[in-house]
């Protein structure tokens, strides 16, 4: 009997032990906050040089994160299409920025973080074409088109070490020019070179600790292949580690950028955010997948209404050729009828003349031995 109320006394505190314990752990799972994103522009970027090309520096994201080697992305016939794609979750018929003297007609992730109150940065490397995403004073920085790849980085980093914005949207394009050359050698050195430059900009974040406090997205904002697909590298705080997905699209960019900062993604996206690369735990991870459910039958049911407008433009477009059409063939009878016509005019105009030219010859014959006979009637009596 002695012993009962040890027992207890042993068990109340195995049982509060347990309570102050459990938030310490469930806090130690929970990932640390985004402090800086960076999503970085490579204009020219496919599937086939990511594969091919030595490019350990980008390799490295793409093991320590997120990788699609095969995303989807628009056939952009300019950058400021493709990057207006990315940042809306949109297409081009939607926000109808297809060049530089046009503006972006929908709600983008740099207005979503301007709404809330985070700053942004856009370093330019294609000679102004993106000045449209300037978001106030100090968050456009406008590089020559001609300026390599290193010049645009060591420019972000010395924009990101004065002003520290929240997002700094980062444009290259020597991959493009390689491509553009038609010679893969070229194409290949480019991406090396890129790489480097990409190196260095991460040793930058690395020395000032904040390499694993960013979240870094790196992508082409066009299509550059016959496959239309490019690599979608994240690694960051929010991600899933050395995570392999598939079935990715560029529009999917902007509302995955805003998930993984916890914003709402823009007003207008049709993308869908990543869900499986969002590095997520228990019941979060649960309703999380519920919501992306939620979203995709969204998507499904956008997609499916989008195809019934397809659809029916393509009866009306099929019942217009079948009018014009018939009225072509009435056309063509007109004018066969009409030919037909002229041609029967055209003999009738011929034989009327050849009658008249054989009257006229009976006439003459008539004249020519009526004279005759006067003639002869004449000359009997001199």
């Amino acid at each position: 009997m002695k012993r009962r109320p040890s027992l207890w006394l042993m068990i109340i505190i195995y049982i509060c032990g347990c309570l102050a314990v459990q938030p310490v752990a469930v806090a130690a799972e929970e990932p640390p906050a985004v402090q800086y994103v960076f999503l970085i522009l490579v204009d020219g970027l496919n599937t086939e040089g990511y594969r091919n090309s030595p490019a350990p520096n980008i390799r490295f994201l793409a093991n320590e994160g997120i990788l699609d080697e095969q995303s989807v992305t628009l056939p952009a016939d300019t950058v400021e299409e493709g990057v207006a794609t990315l940042l809306t979750g949109t297409f081009p018929e939607e926000h109808k920025h297809y060049t530089m003297n046009d503006k972006v007609e929908v709600e983008s992730l740099l207005d979503v973080l301007k709404k809330y109150g985070k700053s942004s940065a856009v370093i330019d490397g294609s000679g102004g074409k993106l000045q449209s995403f300037a978001r106030g004073d100090n968050s456009y920085i406008q590089l020559d088109a001609k300026s390599t790849d290193k010049q645009v980085f060591d420019q972000a980093i010395d924009h990101f070490y004065n002003y520290k914005p929240y997002f700094t949207a980062i444009y290259t394009n020597d991959c493009l020019e390689g491509l553009v050359s038609v010679d893969k050698q070229a194409y290949y050195q480019a991406t090396i070179a890129f790489d480097r430059s990409l190196g260095s900009f991460l040793d930058g974040l690395r020395k000032q600790e904040l390499l694993d406090k960013s979240l870094i997205v790196l992508t082409s904002p066009r299509s550059s292949s016959v496959n239309r697909t490019c690599p979608l590298i994240m690694r960051g705080p929010t991600c899933k580690p050395a995570t392999r997905v598939q079935h990715t699209m560029g529009i999917d960019v902007g509302p995955t950028l805003s998930r993984l900062t916890g914003m709402p993604k823009p007003f207008n996206a049709k993308g869908t955010p990543l869900y499986d690369v969002l590095n997520l735990k228990g019941e979060e991870e649960f309703l999380t997948l519920r919501q992306w459910v939620k979203e995709l039958k969204e998507q499904r049911l956008n997609t499916w209404n989008k195809y019934l407008d397809l659809q029916d433009k393509l009866n009306r477009t099929i019942h217009q050729m079948t009018a014009i059409k018939e009225e072509k063939q009435s056309i063509f009878d007109f004018a066969g009828e009409r030919e037909q016509a002229i041609g029967q005019l055209r003999d009738q105009i011929v034989r009327e003349r050849l009658i008249f030219l054989g009257i006229m010859l009976l006439m003459g014959l008539g004249y020519l031995v009526e004279f005759k006979l006067l003639k002869r009637k004449f000359l009997l009596f001199r």
